[in-house]
């Protein structure tokens, strides 16, 4: 069964902004297998939707 991907959000990356979608883990935001940034250090990624879980990660 496939992970469902609730939050919509942006990467930046060498080439701008990127929007995607991805899951949430305790302590990582997954894009995809390969592609995954931790919520410790993960400044790159901006949090659209839902709001609620900006509050998981000061």
């Amino acid at each position: 069964m496939a992970v469902q991907k609730i939050h919509t959000g942006i990467v930046i990356t060498k080439d701008g902004e990127v929007t995607k979608k991805f899951h949430e883990t305790p302590t990582m935001w997954v894009v995809n297998k390969t592609e995954c940034y931790r919520k410790d250090n993960a400044y790159a990624i901006l949090v659209k939707e839902p709001a609620a879980a900006l509050s998981s990660n000061p």
